[in-house]
């Protein structure tokens, strides 16, 4: 970060995430989003919450980013709120090794993971890697005995056609037949995390989709498997 004759200019190629523009900057226009902690700091903050969760029914989700990238922690912190009662879930892509997911299964209650593409070439398309470990993953958990919640974002132009949601339904019941398949109408909020951290939103005019239409295409899916619903993304 500098600043000129033509205004502020900042070079995030040469950022060490050391914040030091945070504490110089004369107009405090910049903040330090996140922070690092540890696996007691992360627990106290969710034991506060404790009698919530009992009173409500709900709990702790595991989410991201990729929370299974940092595995010894997830473990930690799942063995924490195991041992004082807390319901709890992880959001995964799953595009990782089973002997990472292996140990956790016993500390988790539900597991969440989008299949967002089945046919392999659009998946890689969309994402820039293969859904075949993803897919061999969820086979291998379905025979476990933690619930599995399978969804797809509906983003139009890419994942809210018919053939996809018939295609995904048609391979949960045959491969996990046991699992949920929620069908989450795309939120465009999203949006405006981008610009803090320098990225391109790639779809910049993309909608949510009329109830209607996610209507549809959940009775699409149900024709093929029928634990099928809409949820809220």
């Amino acid at each position: 970060m500098c600043f000129g004759p033509d205004g502020r200019r900042f070079f995030p190629d040469r950022c060490t995430s050391c914040f030091a523009c945070v504490d110089a900057c004369p107009a405090g226009a910049l903040v330090q989003i996140g922070q690092t902690m540890g696996v007691d700091e992360v627990f106290q903050v969710i034991a506060a919450d404790a009698d919530y969760y009992r009173a409500s029914g709900g709990g702790v989700t595991l989410s991201g980013g990729e929370p299974l990238l940092q595995p010894a922690f997830v473990q930690s912190l799942l063995e924490r709120c195991r041992e004082a009662g807390i319901d709890t879930a992880i959001e995964s892509n799953l595009s990782v090794s089973y002997s990472i997911l292996e140990p956790i299964l016993p500390l988790l209650d539900r597991i969440f993971c989008d299949i967002k593409l089945l046919d392999d070439s659009r998946h890689r398309a969309a994402t820039g890697v293969s859904n075949r470990l993803l897919l061999a993953n969820l086979e291998r958990l379905a025979g476990e005995a933690v619930p599995l919640v399978i969804r797809t974002p509906l983003i139009p132009g890419w994942t809210a056609d018919d053939d996809n949601i018939r295609a995904i339904a048609r391979w949960i019941a045959q491969h996990c037949p046991r699992a949920d398949y929620e069908l989450l109408n795309y939120n465009p909020f999203a949006k405006a995390k981008y610009e803090p951290i320098g990225q391109t939103y790639t779809l910049p005019d993309a909608q949510a989709l009329p109830p209607e239409t996610v209507r549809r295409f959940v009775a699409i899916a149900r024709t093929e498997h029928s634990s099928s619903r809409g949820a809220t993304a």
